[in-house]
C-alpha cells in the first residue's frame, strides 16, 4: 500500500475568488492555473470552500491577534502556552517519527508546489526536532535553515537530524534570523497555530521569502477539520483543535496584507501509523500539544477508552488521515 496519496486534485479556490486568482496569474511565473474544472473534487468539499469565501478581507484584521495568537482560542478564550522545553522535546522524536517512504511522499508533494528551478534555499520554520529538514536539503539541493524557538527541540534536532546542508537556528516566526529575500521556499508543518502573533509574523515571513518564492502551510484548519481516530477516545480533542486552529480564510487574510497570494489547497491522505497498535503506542507518548490542554483525568479516561475499544476491535491495516496543504506565492518582480 502506498504511504500516502493525493486524495483529490487541488481544491479550486471557489468561484467567488476565481477572478482574483486569474487576475494575478501572470504574476506567478510557472504556477499552474488552479481555477479550472472541479474534476476530482467532491461537491461537499467545494461547497464548504465556497461557503468560507476565501477572499481578502473575510476576517477582521483586528481580530487576528486573538484568533491566531498562539495562546488564545479562535473566540478569545485563553489557552495556556505550550512550552516544548518542558516535556514535548522528550517524546516528540518517537511520537512523531515518520518512516522514510512517508517523508519521501511529502517531499514529492512539496516539490509539486515549489519553484521548478534547483537548487532552492529552504526555511523549515518551526522545525522542531528536524524530522523534515534533512529531506528538504536532499530534495531541493540547497541550504536548509531550521528555525525553532525551543532550545531542547533544537538540541534533539542536532542529535537526531544532523545534515551538512542544514543549520538549526534559534528564532521564531516573528523574528527570523535570516537576511531579506534569502529563501525560495518556506515550510510551516503543523506550526501556524503555534505562532504567537501572526500579524507580526506575516511581514517577517514575507521579508525573507524571495520574489517568486512559495510558502507551504501544512495544517489542520478549523473550517476543514478531519475526523481522526483518536477523537473517538478523547471527546474534547476536537473542540480544543477547533479553538486552536485558524480557518483557511483567516490565514489567507493575514498573508494578503503582505502580498502573499493563495494558489492551491491540496487534500492528501497521510499514513500516521502502520497499525492500530502502533498508533496507540505513539498516542500514549502524548506528542500532540492538544494533550497539554487536557486534564490528567480526561487523558487517563481517554486511554482507558482506547484500550477497551482496541481490545474489542483491534483494527487491521494502517491508520490514515486526510491532511491539507495550503500554498501561497510571492509574485515575481
Amino acid at each position: 500500500m502506498p504511504s500516502q496519496r493525493r486524495q483529490s486534485t487541488e481544491v479550486p479556490i471557489g468561484r467567488r475568488v476565481a477572478a482574483f486568482i486569474r487576475r494575478d496569474a501572470q504574476d506567478f511565473g510557472d504556477l499552474p492555473d488552479m481555477t479550472g474544472s472541479d474534476q476530482g473534487v467532491g461537491s461537499a468539499d467545494l461547497s464548504r470552500w465556497r461557503c468560507h469565501g476565501f477572499r481578502p478581507g473575510h476576517a477582521d484584521p483586528q481580530r487576528l491577534g486573538i484568533v491566531l495568537g498562539g495562546d488564545r482560542g479562535r473566540f478569545g478564550s485563553v489557552l495556556k502556552r505550550i512550552n516544548y522545553d518542558d516535556r514535548q522535546h522528550l517524546v516528540y522524536v518517537r511520537g512523531r517519527a515518520l518512516p522514510p517512504d512517508v517523508v519521501a511522499a511529502w517531499m514529492a508533494e512539496f516539490a509539486r508546489h515549489s519553484p521548478s528551478r534547483r537548487p532552492l534555499t529552504v526555511l523549515d520554520l518551526g522545525s522542531g526536532t528536524g524530522r523534515f529538514s534533512p529531506a528538504l536539503a536532499g530534495t531541493f539541493g540547497g541550504p536548509v535553515y531550521g528555525v525553532e524557538p525551543s532550545a531542547r527541540m533544537r538540541q534533539a534536532a542536532a542529535n537526531t537530524s544532523a545534515h551538512p546542508s542544514v543549520s538549526y537556528l534559534q528564532g521564531s516566526a516573528e523574528q527570523i534570523p535570516l537576511p531579506d529575500d534569502r529563501c525560495d521556499l518556506i515550510l510551516l508543518y503543523l506550526v501556524i497555530h503555534h505562532i504567537q502573533d501572526l500579524p507580526a509574523a506575516a511581514p517577517e515571513i514575507a521579508r525573507v521569502l524571495a520574489p517568486g518564492g512559495r510558502l507551504l502551510i501544512r495544517n489542520a484548519f478549523a473550517d476543514r477539520m478531519p475526523a481522526p481516530l483518536w477523537h473517538r477516545w478523547f471527546p474534547r480533542a476536537r473542540a480544543i483543535e477547533e479553538e486552536l486552529f485558524p480557518t483557511v480564510a483567516e490565514v489567507v487574510d493575514a498573508f494578503a496584507t503582505v502580498d502573499l497570494r493563495p494558489v492551491a489547497l491540496t487534500s492528501i491522505r497521510h499514513r500516521l501509523a502502520a497499525s492500530h497498535a502502533d498508533y496507540a503506542a505513539r498516542l500514549r507518548l502524548r506528542a500532540s500539544s492538544v494533550f497539554d490542554h487536557m486534564t490528567e483525568q480526561e487523558i487517563a479516561e481517554g486511554f482507558a477508552t482506547m484500550d477497551a475499544d482496541l481490545a474489542a476491535h483491534p483494527g487491521t491495516g494502517p491508520v490514515e488521515e486526510d491532511c491539507d496543504l495550503l500554498t501561497l506565492a510571492v509574485p515575481e518582480t
